[in-house]
């Protein structure tokens, strides 16, 4: 299943645990707005991995979230939607 086909997608090794993740997050009725966030934001970090989501380390996060100068409310929004994936679909 493909979610949000005009946007780049993450990658194939992350695809069906993304694909879960919106389908368990859509099930709790976060607003369709909500989800797209989340999803965009954990495909941007899932596009900068080498590995898959279930080999991905603390250390990993936080050199996404300090490799490039963004605003505090930026770098909250992306650490929110990474610990809601994986408290959910990786959890």
């Amino acid at each position: 299943m493909t979610f949000y086909a005009r946007h780049r997608q993450p990658p194939q090794s992350w695809a069906g645990y993304v694909d879960g993740w919106v389908m368990d997050m859509q099930a709790r009725g976060l607003s369709e707005h909500t989800i797209e966030a989340n999803w965009y934001r954990l495909t941007c970090f899932a596009r900068t991995q080498t590995r898959g989501p279930d080999e991905v380390e603390p250390s990993d996060v936080q050199a996404w979230l300090t490799g490039e100068r963004i605003e505090a409310s930026t770098k909250a929004g992306r650490r929110a939607s990474v610990n809601e994936f994986y408290n959910g679909a990786c959890g």
